[in-house]
C-alpha cells in the first residue's frame, strides 16, 4: 500500500471549484472502541469523547451498520493554502 503521509490534496467547494490545500501529516487505524478523547476532540464536532462515539454510532448505523470493533481510518490534517476568493 501506497504512503500516506505526506500526502497533499485540493478540497472543493459545493460547486466543485478548489477552495483549500491540504496535507495529511497522519494516519491512524484503530476500532472505534480504541478512538482516544485526543482524537476525537481534534475533529472539532463534539466536547467530549462519548457525545463523538454517539454521533458517529448514528452515523454508522443509518450509513449500513455499526460494531465497536469496526475499523477505522482516522487523519489528522494541516491547512497549507485557502484558496477561496476573498471579498
Amino acid at each position: 500500500m501506497a504512503s500516506l503521509v505526506p500526502r497533499r490534496d485540493i478540497v472543493l467547494a459545493w460547486d466543485g471549484s478548489p477552495e483549500l490545500v491540504i496535507e495529511t501529516v497522519e494516519v491512524v487505524q484503530c476500532r472505534f472502541e480504541e478512538v482516544t478523547e485526543a482524537m476525537a476532540l481534534a475533529e472539532g464536532e463534539n466536547d467530549d469523547l462519548e457525545g463523538w462515539r454517539k454521533d458517529h454510532r448514528d452515523y454508522f448505523e443509518r450509513n449500513g451498520g455499526f460494531s465497536s470493533e469496526m475499523q477505522l481510518l482516522w487523519e489528522r490534517f494541516v491547512l497549507l493554502e485557502d484558496l477561496a476568493p476573498k471579498g
